[in-house]
């Protein structure tokens, strides 16, 4: 199951009906707030790919006529039907005044996740690749909540034909600019997940 990270309920898919008519966020509003989300559990994923793929497809391996599908055009009925659904909704926007109430709901202060503006303040640069590369090693190359390996995770995301990503470094006391303040490091590697977990305050780390 996935969790919407609005409501924290769980959904075999987080749907634009959810998003929209729930919460009252459009889905590319919703990935932008919360990065590296996942919309569909990986479960319903490979049931849905296994459902349409080779010999389970009624088409697999049938070409032209052969085709079940092959000369088949919708009614007159399901033409209207189809237009009534979609009536109202093409070419249509959220009006200035709709945009602005989103905006403000989701930003600042409003959002679950503020700290304080911290997201405006840049990172010491001393937290460079190497030193995160480090820090990966320092651990195995482990998540330092789960114990789930880097090597694990991106096999994960090539299965799911995602993007690999590398375990994330996170600052323990959402200090950036430690190491340049004279503050010792407080890192320590995270997996996509966990990573996710701990900025939603659902895991504290100390």
């Amino acid at each position: 199951m996935i969790e919407c990270q609005i409501c924290h309920k769980n959904f075999k898919q987080i749907t634009y009906k959810h998003l929209k008519y729930i919460h009252n966020i459009t889905i590319n509003n919703y990935k932008i707030l919360f990065s590296n989300i996942e919309m569909i559990s990986l479960e319903t994923h490979n049931k849905r790919s296994n459902a349409i793929s080779s010999e389970n497809n009624s088409n697999f391996g049938k070409f032209g006529k052969n085709a079940s599908h092959f000369g088949k055009h919708h009614s007159k009925e399901t033409i209207e039907k189809m237009k009534k659904n979609h009536k109202g909704m093409i070419g249509k926007h959220h009006s200035k005044e709709t945009i602005e109430k989103i905006s403000n709901t989701n930003s600042g202060e409003n959002n679950p996740n503020f700290k304080n503006w911290s997201s405006r303040t840049p990172y010491c640069y001393k937290w460079d690749k190497p030193l995160r590369e480090s820090i990966r090693n320092q651990f195995n190359r482990k998540c330092y909540i789960c114990g789930k390996s880097e090597e694990e995770q991106m096999k994960e995301q090539k299965e799911n034909g995602k993007r690999q990503f590398r375990l994330s470094v996170h600052h323990i006391d959402a200090d950036k600019e430690q190491g340049c303040n004279g503050k010792k490091w407080k890192l320590v590697p995270l997996c996509l997940k966990c990573h996710r977990k701990v900025h939603n305050h659902k895991i504290k780390l100390e």
